[in-house]
């Protein structure tokens, strides 16, 4: 189960223990990073300002939409927000690095996710950067959308 399904299970049922394995869920995401070695990611140019918590537009969106909620009903200490907030920032950043752009349904989740970052760390420094990113892609989907990918799909 992924942390926005526990987090909107918190919302339908009020139960703290879904809150709190978002909380644990989330604050140990970016964990996985030591495991690399050090130099693997700086061989790639889209990996330039690390290794991100949240290299895709998959999860990155159902990760942020956890915090929005989990920061909205539970008190966060600084150390606890810094750390989620850091995450967010490092994927939201890193979609915008590795941009696919056009009408698709990738895009889509692209947009959503830096729109989702905007709203939940409104006072980023990059904050302006992913709602325009994420505004521009809404616009060049909505109601834009050919068969790109449907291939894919059968």
């Amino acid at each position: 189960m992924c942390s926005s399904d526990l987090a909107n299970l918190y919302k339908l049922t009020s139960k703290t223990e879904y809150l709190d394995a978002v909380k644990s869920m989330l604050l140990s995401y970016g964990d996985y990073k030591d495991l690399y070695p050090k130099d693997f990611y700086k061989t790639r140019p889209e990996y330039e300002a690390g290794l991100p918590a949240l290299p895709n537009m998959f999860t990155f969106g159902k990760f942020v939409h956890a915090y929005h909620i989990l920061n909205t009903e539970s008190k966060l200490t600084e150390k606890e927000q810094n750390i989620i907030e850091r995450q967010i920032a490092e994927g939201a950043n890193f979609i915008i690095r590795d941009q696919e752009w056009g009408p698709m349904n990738r895009a889509m989740l692209r947009a959503e996710g830096l729109l989702y970052a905007a709203k939940a760390v409104p006072n980023h420094a990059d904050r302006s950067t992913w709602l325009n990113t994420g505004q521009a892609l809404l616009k060049d989907n909505i109601g834009q959308w050919n068969i790109e990918d449907a291939s894919l799909y059968h």
